[in-house]
């Protein structure tokens, strides 16, 4: 009789804590997927108000159109996603969201009476509206994301790298500009640097760099940056400007560029990391700063470039290879994985030559530092076979559901 009544006493009081459980976890895996669908709902508005915007520049074959139904339901999704996150969202962000769509709805009418210009600028001022509240939402994702220890780490921590701390010709803008992404005096590949950097200034011109060991695998035509390797440093691949490069990409210096090469990559590992994406990687970086002695020439053809990037060889397979399974290798998986990413990651120039395939059967993210222009849905589709480009497309669509 005993046993029984403790029996049942125990499955009462087990049915309540489950019970409570319940209650308290289901509000958080609620309020995850609202901001998912939210974040979402308004990647793929941003992206239809910029096409409409640019009507009369845009290839419409190479791009994603939207029926009026499908639009709809987008604005629908947004609305009652941002309803339903409550107190995340501030009444500015909700007006700004009824503004964007008022200004949506009167560029459509302004579309129906040929008033092209007058309509242009209606999804203009939708899309400004929709990106910052995208871009907004996606920052305020990653404040509140409690599984992002190793942002929270790194932005807290010193990394101890003497050399940076005694080189008096790197500014203090710049210092604080590169210090979250700073190479640790006891990262594996810190002494063979080292032993290549602090004698000579092999940066100074492409004759120098390959004079001292390194092999240029290729060099951005528009970033000035030279990717190689060197026999000293295995399974890492340097990004370095030479000295005697005085143009700038988009006249940002080189050291900018740097940081935002560490900030994406860290973003996308963040993103593969916490919603465990399998198809998908991304190469580690860190910022190795260049010796203040030896200097660069001074003169005027030359200048200093402050640092240079180390980053993880991804063994990456040849670019026709690369091309072909972009056409015939992709899966359905492979783009509910993309559509994640671009959507929570910010970022463009999301084609190829920058998600590459590697030998290990993933595609890895290469080319990280380009800055956000709205969500970059476009690039990738004439890549795809007509299948999953007809897949892709849905997605975009319906906010990737």
């Amino acid at each position: 009789m005993f046993n029984h009544l403790k029996n049942t006493f125990y499955r009462f009081y087990g049915l309540i804590f489950l019970l409570l459980l319940v209650v308290i976890i289901t509000p958080c895996v609620a309020i995850d997927q609202n901001q998912d669908n939210y974040i979402q709902a308004l990647g793929s508005l941003t992206f239809h108000t910029k096409i409409q915007s640019r009507l009369d520049e845009t290839n419409l074959e190479e791009s994603v159109i939207f029926d009026e139904q499908e639009a709809l339901k987008l604005w629908e999704l947004a609305f009652q996603t941002q309803a339903s996150l409550n107190n995340q969202v501030s009444n500015a962000f909700i007006t700004q969201l009824y503004q964007a769509y008022s200004f949506y709805e009167e560029g459509k009418s302004n579309l129906q009476l040929y008033q092209l210009k007058e309509a242009a600028l209606n999804f203009k001022q939708s899309f400004n509206l929709l990106c910052f509240l995208w871009e907004t939402a996606i920052d305020q994702e990653e404040k509140l994301d409690l599984n992002n220890v190793t942002a929270l780490i790194r932005t807290k921590q010193t990394v101890i790298n003497q050399d940076f701390e005694k080189n008096k010709a790197i500014p203090q803008k710049v210092r604080r500009a590169i210090a979250p992404y700073l190479i640790a005096e006891n990262h594996p590949m810190k002494n063979a640097l080292d032993t290549i950097f602090l004698k000579k200034r092999v940066t100074v011109d492409k004759k120098t760099f390959h004079a001292n060991g390194f092999k240029t695998l290729r060099k951005g035509p528009r970033s000035y940056v030279y990717v190689a390797r060197h026999p000293s440093i295995n399974g890492y691949l340097v990004k370095a400007y030479m000295d005697n490069e005085l143009d700038q990409k988009q006249n940002h210096p080189s050291w900018y560029w740097l940081t935002k090469r560490c900030e994406g990559a860290e973003k996308i590992a963040r993103i593969i990391a916490n919603r465990k994406i399998k198809q998908f990687t991304v190469a580690s970086k860190w910022i190795y700063p260049l010796p203040e002695n030896p200097a660069p020439p001074k003169n005027a053809s030359h200048t200093r470039h402050y640092a240079l990037l180390l980053v993880n060889d991804m063994d990456l397979v040849p670019h026709d290879v690369n091309l072909q399974v972009w056409q015939s290798g992709i899966t359905k998986e492979h783009l509910h994985e993309l559509y994640v990413i671009i959507t929570h990651a910010k970022g463009s120039s999301y084609r190829p030559d920058n998600i590459a395939y590697t030998h290990k059967g993933q595609f890895a993210f290469i080319d990280t530092e380009y800055p956000s222009k709205g969500p970059d849905y476009d690039r990738i589709r004439k890549y795809l076979s007509p299948e999953m480009r007809a897949y892709w497309d849905r997605l975009v669509k319906n906010g990737g559901r």
